[in-house]
């Protein structure tokens, strides 16, 4: 229970990575403000089972007014902000020639420009109560180019840039920020593609050395650790969770 009674922002919480979080965090007796666009109805109830404050913050994080709503909401509820996980992204086809530049607009307003907006409302926030963490989910996507994902691959590596940044221009004021960056992951975001692309998942599985595809659970479990005290030294740091896949090539097994 090292972040019982922290006050903990999770966007991108209705479902996937984020309602993972949402509940490890909870299982660690923090006290929660979710957002997402999508109802936060089911997260919160799986939450609460367990005992812990919640509140949710439901709306689009394109508009810069749901983002102060959200950083607002954990100092009115709570008084703090003690952890900052932007978790929320999405994604679209496209690559160079090909991406819509409305398409890309979308990814970067969620992926990047919401991050950016909640980090720099949180920041103060944090300084006056002596430090903080502030978390992001990135991807494999924004380690590597990725064909036909520039949108979402490119937004992802501003984002651990801005991850790092973070770290040197904040590190003084004892806040730290991180970055998890998942491979592929059992989540409703990965079956879409699978269904759009016509993909299996047994493709994704056999890009890791251990044939194994990440669980939603295993990214929250990384994103409580990097918000632990048992992470203290850690800052401006990228924790890959892929199962292997950064690693290198796999050779197919004989």
């Amino acid at each position: 229970m090292q972040l019982k009674d922290k006050s903990v922002v999770i966007t991108g919480a209705a479902s996937g990575i984020g309602a993972a979080a949402a509940e490890r965090f909870a299982q660690q007796g923090a006290r929660l403000v979710l957002a997402d666009v999508s109802s936060l109805h089911g997260t919160l109830e799986r939450v609460r089972a367990l005992r812990v404050q919640a509140v949710a913050v439901q709306g689009d994080l394109r508009d810069a007014a749901v983002c102060e709503r959200i950083v607002a909401a954990a100092q009115a509820e709570f008084g703090t902000l003690d952890v900052l996980v932007n978790n929320a992204g999405i994604g679209v086809g496209g690559g160079v020639e090909t991406v819509e530049e409305s398409a890309l607009d979308d990814v970067w307003a969620i992926n990047f420009r919401a991050p950016l907006r909640l980090c720099r409302g949180a920041l103060p926030v944090m300084r006056r109560q002596g430090g903080g963490v502030v978390l992001f989910t990135t991807a494999l996507a924004g380690m590597y180019a990725m064909p036909n994902a520039l949108a979402y691959s490119t937004s992802k590596a501003a984002l651990i840039n801005l991850a790092k940044v973070l770290a040197i221009e904040a590190g003084r004021d004892g806040i730290r920020s991180n970055c998890v960056s998942p491979g592929p992951v059992l989540t409703p975001m990965l079956q879409g593609a699978i269904e759009a692309y016509g993909l299996r998942e047994e493709m994704f599985a056999a890009m890791a050395p251990n044939g194994r595809i990440a669980t939603a659970e295993d990214v929250a479990d990384a994103l409580v650790f990097l918000a632990s005290p048992a992470a203290r030294s850690i800052n401006g740091h990228v924790m890959v969770v892929d199962n292997g896949i950064y690693a290198g090539q796999v050779l197919p097994r004989g």
